[in-house]
Parts: C-alpha cells; structure tokens; sequence
C-alpha cells in the first residue's frame, strides 16, 4: 500500500453531523487517521461540536425559489443526474471533481450512493456505499429507488451494512462478495460506566427519536400499567421527533406527568450523562407503520457500554447485538404484555441486572468499539 496521505477519500451524506449520527462522525474520524478525507453534504451542523475543522467541506444546495427549481430539472434531463441541486452547485461539483483525484468515495446511505453513482462513474472513482437503516427497509417500497440499486450494486467496489438483515431486504445475493458487515461503534473511553444506585428509585430510560418504529407510545402504556404495582420508577424519554406530543398527551391523559420526564433533544455529553444515572434501558423498536426499521441501534451499544441493561426486541440487526437473558432482556415486537414482564424481571431483580449489565459492557469491549470499526473500515479502503 502506497503512503495512506497519497490517498484521498470524499465521503457524501446530506449532512454533518447530526445528532442521530454520532457513528458517522466515528467512521470519519478512523478514515482521516489514514487518509485525507473531504466532507461533501448540503449542510454542516455538528451539534455535539465535534472536531470537523481538519477536514476540507464542501458544501452544495437545493434549489429553493421556481427559478432554481426549472434549472435544476432541465440540468438533470440533460445530463441525466439524479442529482438536485442549485447550478453553482453543479459546477462547484463538477470542479471538484475535474481538480481532485480522489482514491475513492464512501456515500452514506442508499439514496446518497445513486446520487453520487453518475459522478463516480463519470471520474472513475471507486465507490462505497453504507446502508444504515430506512434506505433498506422503509424506501424499498418506492419502486424507482429499489429498481435503480442494482446499478449502484454492480459498480460499487464495497457496500457496508450495519446489521445482516439487510442482505435479505435488499436481495444483495449477487453481490455478496461486496457487504461487508460493519456495525454501529462506541467509543468506550468516552462513556461514564455507571455507578451501583443507592437509591431505591429506579430509572427507566428510552434514547432516541420518538417516531413510530421506536414504539415510545406503547412503553408509555406498559408504564402506566406497572407504576400502578411499583411506586419507585421512573419513566426518563430523551429524543425529539413527531410523536412527542402525542406521547406528551398520553402522559396527561394518564396523570402521568409525576412520574414521566421528556427531556427533547439533548447533545450527546447529556445523553452520556443521562445514562450514567438510569438503572434500566428499553429501546421498544418494531417495524413502522410506513416499513421503517432500524439496523444495529447506537443507543443501545451506548447504553450496555455505560453498564445500564437493556430490554429490546427482536428487531433488525438487535439480536446480533442482545442475547436474550444473557447480556440483556428481548421481546416481539409490539408485544406490550412481553414488554411489562421484561421489565417487571428487571425491577424485581437488581442481581440480574448487575449481571446482564456486566456482560453488555464485556459484548461492546470485544466486538463494537471503534477500535473494531477502524479494523473493519481498513480492510474496505484499501490502495494499491
């Protein structure tokens, strides 16, 4: 392999680097420790205030008034881009492109990989693409997305999946000599493992965004059914999304508001914080109305990194992950009455929790830390 600084690598997605996306940022950050690396995207937030500036950014736009609109669609007629952008943005494109021999790129996401194809193609550059989640479940079903994956699968040198499922959902069994499986990752040296609870209050917690395939409704519902028999818990919901005031309402409407805390979006210091004093973690994942599903959940890994044991369900790439009554709790999906037992086990005995937690911690040190990731993203960019 020549000098890993001779070779460049641009990675796409639509932005940087958003709160539910800490595992790109940690792809990112392994890729820079061995190549140069530019961040194509339509907007830069970084809301955990990552250290980004070291990376060359590039930034493109939609169009946005009628004008841009009617220019944007006659470029990509005549051009054939599935691309939509602003003009300048196609020339700022293009230049890079013409100016930048990059050794590869690495899209994230489905839809960002089809996006990029035509210039990959058009440069000759090698391109990956990682699948994460909805762009292999719940876009599936629009049907000029999922009949164009199969050119983005014959050129891509490598496409990287979260979780196993995927191969099926996505029918990759002719290009199985491409996936490559490479879970979501946790820096354990980052997580604050957490501490024996002296108190007899015991903390329930849900991380994440409240839409329908994370199943907050129906872990408020359980809730209410097991406060009735347990005066001692608590119910914490951190994350933002378009079900959180239905699930506020349901709190009222069972005069829950005691005993239920939303906490909205919050940075991912105050996540790590909030973990570090909760004794029980449910992720209540299904497969959305709309067939959204998940891959390999980050918060769970944060979570069973931190030492907090977790209950979730047979879901996407979770079981990998879980081992049910072993390193945590699983049930079926939208089974609320499984639900309140897993819980009701958990409360009842602090031992199994201890020792699940134990295991968990142990489960993400062998196989999800960055460390590992790193190992398994060298073994995809690799240059002659």
């Amino acid at each position: 392999m020549s000098d890993h600084k001779d070779n460049r690598i641009l990675v796409y997605n639509d932005s940087f680097f958003n709160t539910s996306e800490t595992f790109i940022y940690y792809q990112v950050q392994s890729l820079s420790e061995r190549y140069d690396v530019d961040l194509l995207g339509l907007k830069f937030v970084n809301p955990h205030g990552y250290e980004i500036d070291s990376f060359r950014k590039h930034e493109i736009s939609l169009p946005k008034n009628i004008f841009q609109k009617a220019i944007s669609k006659a470029y990509r007629e005549i051009y054939d881009s599935p691309l939509n952008l602003t003009l300048r943005s196609y020339f700022r494109l293009r230049k890079l492109f013409k100016k930048t021999s990059f050794s590869a790129i690495h899209a994230h996401f489905g839809y960002n990989g089809l996006n990029i194809l035509k210039h990959a193609k058009k440069y000759r550059v090698p391109l990956v693409v990682t699948f994460h989640g909805y762009d292999a479940s719940m876009m599936l079903s629009d049907e000029t997305y999922k009949n164009r994956l199969p050119e983005l699968f014959d050129y891509a040198s490598s496409i990287i999946l979260v979780s196993r499922h995927m191969i099926k959902n996505l029918n990759l069994e002719r290009w199985l000599n491409k996936v490559k499986i490479i879970p979501c990752s946790v820096d354990p040296d980052g997580f604050e493992v957490r501490e024996e609870n002296s108190s007899n209050v015991i903390r329930i917690l849900h991380s994440g965004r409240l839409v329908d395939k994370k199943g907050v409704p129906d872990l408020i519902r359980v809730f209410k059914n097991l406060q009735e028999n347990y005066d001692n818990i608590e119910l914490h919901i951190v994350g933002d999304g378009r079900q959180l005031e239905s699930c506020k309402q349901l709190v009222q409407k069972f005069k829950l508001e005691k005993r239920v805390t939303f906490y909205g979006a919050v940075s991912h210091d105050k996540v790590k914080q909030i973990l570090s004093t909760s004794d029980i973690f449910v992720l209540n994942s299904r497969v959305g109305d709309d067939g959204d599903m998940e891959g390999t959940p980050v918060t769970i890994l944060e979570a069973m990194c931190s030492k907090v044991p977790v209950i979730s369900t047979r879901h996407a790439g979770i079981p990998d992950v879980i081992e049910d009554g072993v390193n945590g709790l699983l049930v079926d999906e939208r089974d609320n009455e499984g639900l309140e037992d897993a819980l009701r086990t958990f409360i009842e005995n602090p031992k199994m929790r201890r020792n699940c937690a134990k295991k968990a911690r142990n489960t993400v040190l062998e196989e999800y830390t960055v460390d590992r990731m790193k190992e398994k993203l060298e073994q995809v960019f690799q240059f002659d």
